[in-house]
């Protein structure tokens, strides 16, 4: 399922439609999830201390959502652009954000 979920990542990343592009993540996500959830992980990303300030190399939408927002100070992460989740979302909120 990975390898699969890989290729179509790849070809999804390489689209010239800005919004199939980052639709790509998507992708990552459920797969992410999917293995996640048959080896028995759980994330809970919900109890995060005061004054939170996300670094990470891409976060997914789910894991963006989960989020107690009212903590986080600001976001950062390697991947992203204008118009993934969590960069909607910090402009939304008004959080700080460098997403790149």
């Amino acid at each position: 399922m990975v390898s699969v979920v890989q290729k179509y990542y790849e070809v999804f990343s390489n689209m010239e439609d800005l919004y199939l592009r980052e639709s790509a993540v998507d992708l990552k996500d459920i797969s992410k999830r999917l293995v996640g959830n048959l080896k028995g992980y759980i994330d809970n990303l919900s109890r995060l201390p005061e004054n939170t300030i996300i670094v990470a190399d891409d976060l997914t939408p789910v894991e963006t959502v989960q989020m107690d927002k009212s903590k986080i100070k600001a976001f950062l992460t390697n991947k992203g652009g204008f118009i993934c989740h969590t960069a909607i979302i910090a402009r939304t909120l008004e959080i700080p954000a460098v997403v790149a």
